[in-house]
């Protein structure tokens, strides 16, 4: 015969606790990254004057959709398209995602900001990965990862155990776009070339 062990008692006297801060931590972190896009705005941003590189955010935050069983499988987050103008329109070379994810490697949600090429510009985040690694100021920022197998560049991913106040997000989105809209010649060194035929990816 069976018996049921310490984390069965747990969970069994404190399930309702537990659906609670589910729902809590579900409605927090989507505030949290709402709040965050409301102030970035909607607007395309560029780097200047004549600036190639441009962020347009979107409005709402992202979410997993119908609740999930999988605590894992929920996320949170913001979505701005990076365009690059070749010649004199703006085409979509990938995208800057900033929110809370589920990270197995951490076994924990953690806050992120990543870029995903978009499909027209395999290996962009190569380049993108190389001068994030070749500038020294963005050394302070943690869990900078290149996943090449995902095409995606991390550049920063924060655990939630020191906390994390919204200016410390605000300055991650802030250093990336910063960050990104002096990636000019590398884009272009890049795809200098009208992009392929073929579509976009969703990314990140």
């Amino acid at each position: 015969m069976s018996e049921l062990c310490k984390v069965s008692y747990l969970f069994g006297t404190h399930a309702g606790e537990i659906e609670k801060a589910r729902d809590i931590f579900t409605a927090e972190t989507q505030n949290y990254v709402t709040g965050l896009l409301h102030g970035l705005g909607t607007k395309r941003k560029t780097g200047g004057d004549g600036g190639r590189v441009a962020i347009t955010f979107a409005h709402d935050c992202e979410t997993e959709g119908k609740k999930t069983g999988y605590f894992s499988k929920q996320f949170a987050k913001g979505r701005g398209q990076v365009g690059f103008k070749f010649d004199q329109q703006f085409a979509t070379v990938g995208n800057v995602v900033f929110g809370f994810k589920f990270i197995p490697d951490d076994d924990q949600f953690c806050w992120y900001v990543a870029f995903t090429p978009s499909s027209r510009y395999p290996a962009l985040d190569n380049r993108v990965a190389r001068a994030w690694e070749n500038a020294p100021e963005h050394g302070n920022r943690p869990g900078f990862r290149h996943l090449a197998t995902e095409t995606k560049v991390q550049f920063v991913s924060r655990t939630l155990a020191d906390g994390l106040p919204a200016t410390t997000a605000k300055e991650d989105v802030d250093a990336v776009m910063k960050f990104l809209f002096g990636t000019e010649s590398e884009i272009a060194k890049f795809g200098g070339a009208e992009p392929s035929a073929s579509a976009p990816s969703a990314g990140a």
